[in-house]
């Protein structure tokens, strides 16, 4: 599958160009299909397309759970069915690209429809139905909103995918994960003009903290003063809040700040929605909320599943409170996201219903990091982080210390004049420095920068290069 896009006003124009497949190809992927939909049978299909070793085959046609057919599966087994589909097709007699007809075949028995090819691009970040006959609409990491040549032609169509989703019509709107991870809401009449689906993508290989380097979301200097932050010395890790205005990539920035945290610990994040991905992590434990478990429910068990670390994807409500009072009784490194728009607006939000941290326990975050959606030349929107701040109480007020700051005449996050307090937190309770502190933050910076410079940007590559570091923490030479 290609797309092409061209500018345009009011969204530009996504035109999905399917791959041609050949006579024989076309044919293959349509025997391939009708076989496994039980239309004919195994020695027909392989008289008809000349298959010589039909053991393999008949081993696969028969271990497959006939009942997924035409429902869509998890990544790692729609990656599995597809390949072991290419194996197949490459033994045909005659010669085809056995890619293509995979794709084919893939698309056609576990697909999402008419939609799936949308699902191949990873620079998009969101698929939007707002009724039969409307175009579908995408969000493009680089271009926008962007309207695309697929249709859902009929009612008959949009039942179908909303089947396949496992939408309830019982239910005016619906909130739901994918088979393959990705987060769906949908909405239907009468309380919309027309059944409108939303799906946001699941970023299967998260970025990494070096692919926001190379983005500019953030700069070296911040990342390696967070990165010292979330490590602590691995005696003191500080608890940071990452937060911002709807898709300005929060999450996206949590996973990235994730891998640097020692594979030593025990992580348990917490959601309503699966979205941090556990790159690597052995000791790992994902919870998410359903009828049954709340987040504030799932934060209190939290605490009882001996984590080194608590993160809580999300924060909207009463469990904001439970963590302040898991945070309040000694428990350190914790991350969380949550919808604001400044350092200011965090604290404000944190304090008012419907989270109701008391006034006296805002202080125990100790950084907030902002991130927003910014508009750059050429109507293309960048997500950046704009605001770092430091929380600390001063005669019983919250106050916050401004240390990097976005400057809208250069277009970037820069260092303010202000002292960074949390090199004097760090050093206070690990024994350094100052000094030592201040070092650190510049070894690390040089960390990132060879990772930068070497082109190591796979989350995957940087999260093993980590456990390097870590395991080589009291060496100078390092990295080379």
């Amino acid at each position: 599958m290609d797309a092409e896009i061209i500018e345009d006003y009011p969204m530009c124009r996504y035109t999905v160009r399917p791959d041609e497949l050949t006579k024989d190809e076309l044919a293959l992927a349509q025997k391939f299909c009708d076989l496994l939909a039980d239309k004919t049978t195994l020695g027909a299909f392989t008289k008809a397309m000349g298959f010589a070793d039909t053991g393999a085959l008949e081993s696969f046609i028969s271990s497959r759970d006939k009942t997924t057919t035409g429902k869509p599966l998890s990544k790692e087994a729609f990656d599995a069915f597809r390949d072991a589909i290419e194996q197949f097709a490459a033994a045909a007699s005659k010669k085809v690209d056995a890619r293509i007809v995979a794709d084919y075949v893939a698309d056609a028995v576990h697909g999402y429809r008419i939609i799936q090819p949308l699902f191949r691009d990873t620079d998009l970040e969101e698929v939007i139905v707002n009724g039969p006959g409307q175009p579908v609409i995408v969000y493009h990491r680089k271009y926008g909103m962007c309207r695309t040549n697929l249709v859902l032609r009929n009612d008959n169509e949009m039942r179908a995918l909303l089947t396949q989703i496992g939408a309830d019509e019982s239910k005016p709107f619906n909130n739901l994960r994918l088979a393959d991870g990705c987060r769906g809401n949908v909405v239907f009449e009468p309380t919309a003009f027309r059944t409108a689906i939303t799906i946001r993508k699941f970023q299967y290989k998260p970025m990494s903290i070096i692919d926001l380097l190379n983005n500019n979301t953030l700069t070296l200097d911040v990342a390696a003063f967070l990165w010292t932050c979330l490590d602590g010395f691995t005696v003191y890790p500080l608890n940071i809040f990452i937060v911002g205005g709807t898709a300005s990539g929060k999450t996206t920035t949590l996973n990235a700040l994730l891998s640097l945290v020692p594979q030593n610990e025990r992580i348990v994040s917490i959601e309503d929605t699966l979205e941090i991905n556990p790159s690597l992590r052995e000791n790992w434990v994902r919870l998410e909320s359903n009828p049954a478990a709340s987040l504030e429910d799932l934060v209190k068990n939290a605490l009882r599943m001996r984590p080194d670390r608590i993160i809580v994807g999300e924060i909207r409500g009463s469990e904001a409170e439970d963590l302040f009072t898991a945070m309040n009784v000694g428990h350190r490194g914790m991350l969380a996201t949550l919808h604001a728009n400044s350092d200011r607006d965090t604290v404000r939000r944190l304090e008012n219903a419907p989270m109701n941290v008391p006034h006296s326990l805002i202080p125990l975050v100790d950084i907030i990091v902002v991130q927003n959606r910014l508009r750059f030349s050429g109507n293309e929107t960048k997500r950046r982080v704009v605001q770092v701040s430091e929380v600390s109480s001063l005669d019983d007020r919250v106050a916050l210390n401004e240390i990097f700051a976005w400057n809208p005449e250069s277009r970037s996050l820069e260092r303010t004049k202000l002292p960074i307090q949390s090199k004097e937190k760090l050093a206070a309770v690990t024994a350094k420095s100052i000094n030592d502190v201040s070092d650190e933050i510049e070894r690390r910076k040089a960390v990132l920068s060879y990772l930068v410079s070497h082109g190591i940007s796979q989350n995957d590559d940087v999260c093993k290069f980590m456990d390097s570091f870590y395991a080589k923490m009291n060496e100078s030479q390092f990295g080379k």
